[in-house]
């Protein structure tokens, strides 16, 4: 798990408050304590990640994927993807 990293989930911006892990079983992203009353911690299966490609803004790298039934468009850091890999779809 890295804890306080920035992403976006669809057009929300979450800045140091999320944490991000994975395992064979999918990605999890988990707010941090206080804004967990108002956004469950998420597990998205491997198996619904698709549209994944990197991108650099300046000198920062994203991740940058789609998941889920509605194809939610989701962006974290690269740095934080980089240790799932292994589990997570090749780039486009």
């Amino acid at each position: 798990m890295r804890n306080f990293t920035s992403g976006k989930i669809g057009w929300v911006d979450y800045k140091n408050c999320l944490a991000v892990g994975g395992d064979e079983q999918g990605l999890y992203l988990v707010p941090n304590l206080i804004f967990r009353l108002f956004h469950p911690p998420l597990r998205i299966p491997w198996s619904e990640i698709h549209d994944r490609e990197i991108t650099s803004f300046f000198f920062m790298k994203s991740d940058r994927f789609r998941a889920g039934e509605h194809s939610t468009r989701i962006q974290l850091r690269a740095s934080v993807t980089e240790s799932l890999d292994f589990y997570m779809p090749p780039v486009n």
